[in-house]
């Protein structure tokens, strides 16, 4: 078998037809599998996986069924290294292959994979389906390496946030599921981001619409530049209009506002510089603006352009406060 195409397999980028000739190699050949993966974790790498990694992987696998039925082959495979610059780490494959032959119960979780993004990273990653999702440091998603085969395509976001642009397929609905929550697309362009079990998930959409439920039961549907925030323990929600950029506006490094009111432009320093921008002016409240703004720019060198703009003042009241007057 072509490396390669196993390492596209892996990351979950390739064709329905390239990944259903690999599962048939694998399923053929799970020792020659098995050896290569051994030979990829063997590879010398740069520095020792950090404590705190290893410790969150090693929980979640003793939840996983079979873990405890062959704790020292795990012991002997677990991660014990890894790469600087990997961003994607796959465990549930990798636990299905150094585990006993899987049951009837466990065949559906052989089919899954967890992307887990490090701190200080943004991914994108291609899914079965052809689908693209961008992750978020620190972010967390189960995706069913399988999902061209169902008849709904089905990811689970267990923490972070994500940006996903979904291929168009009315026959095969794409969910996105946090817990109770549950977000269903048939084509179109939206996030997710969710904390702590428990805690709210919030759904922006940027083009399309996405219908959002709780426990089965449907809550909205969503248009574009629309942001509903779900209570998971309770269903209870709140519906707010966002513009539409705020959907994705983390993984960029540009964003271009036009015509944008002085409540638009306070929101975009916030998402893209981390501060706050206030005024007590009544003309600068008034203002429309119409300016490409860079991630990488100072802070200073923005609020200089915008107060030439239209002949205002700024200062700097604090470290995250600027006025404009």
């Amino acid at each position: 078998m072509d490396k390669h195409l196993l390492e596209k397999f892996l990351k979950g980028e390739c064709s329905a037809d390239e990944a259903a000739r690999v599962q048939q190699w694998i399923d053929q050949n799970p020792q020659a599998f098995d050896e290569y993966l051994q030979g990829i974790w063997q590879e010398p790498v740069a520095e020792l996986m950090p404590e705190a990694m290893e410790k969150a992987i090693l929980q979640e696998a003793a939840t996983w069924p079979g873990y405890q039925q062959a704790p020292q082959r795990w012991a002997v495979y677990r991660w014990l290294y890894w790469a600087a610059a990997a961003a994607v780490i796959i465990a549930f494959a990798a636990w299905w292959l150094l585990a006993p032959p899987p049951s009837s119960s466990s065949k559906q979780l052989a089919q899954s994979v967890i992307i887990s993004v490090p701190a200080g990273k943004t991914t994108r990653y291609v899914l079965p389906d052809h689908s693209v999702v961008w992750l978020k440091a620190n972010s967390r998603l189960v995706v069913d390496t399988q999902m061209y085969k169902q008849a709904t395509r089905r990811v689970e976001l267990i923490a972070g946030e994500a940006f996903f642009e979904v291929q168009k397929d009315p026959a095969h609905p794409f969910i996105v599921e946090n817990g109770p929550v549950q977000t269903q697309v048939l084509g179109t362009s939206f996030s997710v981001q969710t904390g702590p079990a428990g805690e709210t998930v919030k759904v922006t959409v940027a083009t399309g619409k996405v219908a959002v439920s709780h426990q089965q039961k449907q809550l909205d549907i969503l248009l574009p530049g629309k942001q509903i925030s779900v209570k998971a323990t309770t269903g209870a929600y709140t519906k707010s209009t966002v513009p539409r950029w705020l959907a994705a506006v983390w993984k960029e490094n540009e964003l271009q506002l036009n015509n944008a009111p002085f409540s638009e432009l306070q929101l975009a320093m916030e998402q893209l510089y981390g501060i706050h921008l206030q005024t007590g002016s009544g003309a600068v409240a008034a203002q429309h603006y119409n300016i490409k703004l860079g991630r990488n720019t100072p802070v200073q060198e923005v609020i200089e352009v915008l107060a030439l703009l239209d002949r205002h003042q700024y200062k700097k009241i604090d470290s995250v406060t600027w006025s404009l007057y």
